[in-house]
């Protein structure tokens, strides 16, 4: 199942006595913190979600198709997450 903002928003509003408004600030705030401190480099980790990370991938090339030409992909950062719920399955 994918979760939403708008999932996140409406748990909070039916289960932590939070406006709809209130709770779409609240979510909008952590996810701008999680945003922020990624952007810095560190890692962030959320008790019994995961661990969301950023991994410096370097640069890379490739063959064209029907040539012998490589081509040369930019060096990237990739954000992913390291779920803990699949553990707890």
């Amino acid at each position: 199942m994918t979760v939403t903002k708008a999932h996140i928003v409406d748990f909070l509003y039916m289960t932590g006595g939070f406006s709809k408004e209130e709770a779409a600030r609240v979510v909008d705030s952590l996810f701008e913190i999680v945003k922020r401190t990624l952007e810095g480099g560190e890692d962030v980790i959320i008790s019994r979600f995961g661990k969301f990370c950023v991994k410096d991938k370097g640069k890379r090339g490739a063959r064209k198709l029907m040539s012998v030409d490589i081509i040369g992909y930019q060096a990237i950062c990739d954000t992913y997450i390291r779920s803990q719920l699949y553990n707890n399955i």
